[in-house]
């Protein structure tokens, strides 16, 4: 897309500093047209809820605006998505710097039914709740390897917004051994059965935005034109390394706060790697900041006495690497047995059914006209790039759909095999007599076959198995393949048209006792009662001895401490000292009363200092209403607790 400019508004705020905004419209290329504010021209707002450590905070623009006899606007609702973008610029001396862009949705356009002149009211968005409606990234399709970094997960869901911006990363927990130019997103590196649903079929953008977020204590949101990526507990100056005593009754580190320099990595769009910086991004209140509308109030919360963690273990373990088709045929071979017939992974683009997972099937439009009484191989799975573990439990499955026209009834057929030495023949399951056969000539008993009547949608097809066992090879682990056979037409005067096969896997359970993971941090202090917990995460460190999809190894740090350990500890210490004492959080109104050009962004950091009120550090910006012409602020803040961690007692579990 290429957006130009097609009416701008230049205007000053009531401190004489300049601002302007502009409409662009995809394509647009010509004169460029004059607006007419009504009111209060631009408001911008960053929403959160109460909870400190919210992971997405979306933000909108609303744009007023008036009709004139002179001056009148292109009708918006008659374009599609993303047609439209506003753009919201701020003068930083010498030149406008873009503060804030986002793209028009059309139910949030309103008009007054009136002669002119009349208002208008157009509102856009940054494109963070866009993509509940996206399909989660596919893994890269580099190679079958299956594994992929959470930055990559991250700068792909970010670019589904349409806002190509800079990614600002700020995290002081990082991979013992982690490359210099990379950051604890870059550390992770998890399977990507493990970020998708365990049916195998992808989770929505927010929905694995969210998660990435959580397993690492974190927050997005877009300030000056910028995705930031940020820790919600270790923000703090890249210059202060140690800890001075200057409260007497506790240890905290000790700044004066004329500046504060926060560490970035940057990255382009596109995830590469473009510089490090440390800019300053601290205000003062009430230098800086200065309350206004008497509005302003302290809140005070309650310490946690608890801090725990919650993680479905995905138990089920996908064994072949491709069951979605998303790198083609690799890992299977096909058989057309008709003459004339074709039987191949295709693009579901060419067809007008949608894969489940990814963008690829296996397609076949060959049938078994008579039946012969021998399963004949359709698609199976090449052994050699699969192995189980002997006394787990098996499951196989697959997903179907038959086009048809009704009323039909067809039959497919399993087959699975393992091979533990490398000779033929193998050993397949019988499934008449529910065990594994001794190496010997495959029969029918060797089947598993369902019959089905459900055409034209997608159907499942499940087999559990007995865990394999041969007392001759302890602890070796047999190759394994699954074989669909050529489906079977048994009754009905429907014509077959042709059928797709996706999901096609092996897989088996994890040797735990349970699918969900307790990790909590609990402070032996009678006289604390608030317990937080992490609900719904599925990314953990902790529990990557169990091999289940959604783990990752490795030790993890931070500058204060003198070792590694578990991510997970590390989080739950985080949030936990956060809330060692009473949490403080401020509400009020703002007026930025200082000689910089630049508005306050959500990145910003701001220190309380009345005197006889003086924070030991500084408050995150949580939540943000900036009416732009009134250079007024209502901002919602929280202060961290940044002394050294305590580490509380920890308790695990598995239910």
């Amino acid at each position: 897309m290429a957006y130009g400019v097609k009416y701008r508004l230049e205007f000053a705020d009531i401190k004489g500093n300049k601002r302007k905004v502009e409409i662009l419209k995809d394509g647009y290329s010509s004169t460029i047209l004059p607006m007419v504010a009504s009111g209060e021209p631009v408001v911008i707002e960053w929403k959160n809820d109460d909870d400190f450590y919210s992971n997405i905070i979306g933000s909108s623009c609303t744009l007023n605006l008036m009709v004139t006899d002179d001056v009148t606007y292109d009708n918006f609702l008659i374009n599609g998505e993303k047609e439209w973008k506003i753009k919201v610029s701020h003068w930083n001396g010498s030149s406008y710097d873009t503060y804030w862009e986002g793209f028009v949705v059309i139910d949030n356009y309103i008009e007054s039914i009136a002669s002119t002149p009349y208002s208008i009211s157009l509102k856009a968005y940054d494109g963070l709740g866009i993509i509940e409606g996206e399909v989660a990234p596919f893994s890269s399709t580099s190679s079958v390897n299956n594994y992929d970094t959470l930055f990559y997960y991250l700068r792909k869901i970010l670019a589904q917004t349409n806002n190509l911006f800079d990614i600002y990363i700020s995290n002081r927990i990082r991979k013992v051994g982690g490359a210099t130019n990379d950051t604890l997103f870059h550390d992770i590196s998890i399977s990507e059965f493990g970020v998708m649903n365990q049916n195998i079929t992808y989770k929505t953008s927010k929905e694995l935005l969210e998660l990435i977020l959580k397993a690492t204590n974190s927050r997005v949101f877009q300030s000056f034109g910028k995705w930031y990526v940020i820790s919600n507990s270790n923000l703090i100056d890249a210059n202060v390394t140690t800890n001075t005593n200057i409260r007497g009754d506790q240890t905290t580190w000790l700044q004066t706060y004329e500046t504060e320099e926060i560490e970035y990595k940057v990255f382009n769009s596109a995830g590469t790697y473009q510089t490090t910086i440390t800019p300053d991004i601290l205000l003062k209140a009430p230098d800086s900041l200065k309350p206004i509308n008497n509005d302003l109030i302290a809140e005070y919360l309650r310490p946690f006495k608890s801090v725990s963690v919650e993680t479905k273990i995905y138990d089920n373990i996908i064994l072949n690497e491709n069951p979605h088709f998303l790198y083609g045929s690799n890992r299977y071979t096909t058989a057309v047995i008709t003459s004339g017939k074709y039987a191949a992974v295709v693009d579901d683009t060419s067809y007008n059914v949608k894969a489940l997972s990814a963008n690829k099937y296996f397609h076949c439009n060959d049938i078994e006209v008579n039946t012969t009484g021998t399963w004949l191989g359709n698609i199976a799975m090449v052994k050699d790039f699969q192995e189980v573990e002997q006394n787990c439990e098996i499951q196989v499955g697959f997903s179907y759909y038959i086009q048809s026209t009704p009323p039909a009834t067809y039959e497919f057929g399993l087959k699975v095999y393992v091979d533990i030495d490398g000779s033929s023949p193998h050993q397949f399951y019988n499934f008449t007599n529910d065990e594994w056969d001794s190496q010997g000539a495959e029969t029918n008993d060797n089947v598993s076959v369902q019959s089905t009547s459900s055409i034209n949608n997608w159907g499942n097809f499940v087999v559990n198995l007995k865990p394999y066992r041969n007392t001759s090879y302890i602890g070796v682990k047999p190759k394994i393949a699954a074989v669909i056979t050529r489906i079977d037409k048994t009754a009905g005067l429907g014509v077959y048209t042709k059928h797709y096969i996706d999901n096609f896997y092996v897989s088996q359970k994890v040797k735990v006792f349970g699918t969900n993971f307790i990790y909590e941090r609990k402070k032996e202090t009678p006289d604390q009662t608030a317990n937080y917990i992490v609900e719904k995460n599925i990314i953990s460190n902790k529990l990557s001895d169990t091999n289940a999809l959604n783990t990752y190894e490795g030790s993890f740090t931070k500058p204060r401490y003198s070792t590694g350990y578990d991510l997970d500890l590390i989080i739950t210490n985080e949030m936990l000292n956060d809330f060692r004492q009473f949490g403080k959080r401020y509400e009020g109104t703002f007026y930025k009363n200082d000689n910089s050009p630049l508005p306050c962004g959500l990145h910003n950091k701001v220190w309380f200092d009345f005197n006889t009120l003086q924070d030991p550090v500084s408050c995150y910006v949580d939540s943000m209403v900036y009416n732009v012409k009134q250079n007024a602020y209502s901002m919602v803040m929280h202060l961290p607790n940044q002394d050294v961690d305590i580490f509380a007692p920890v308790y695990e579990k598995i239910e």
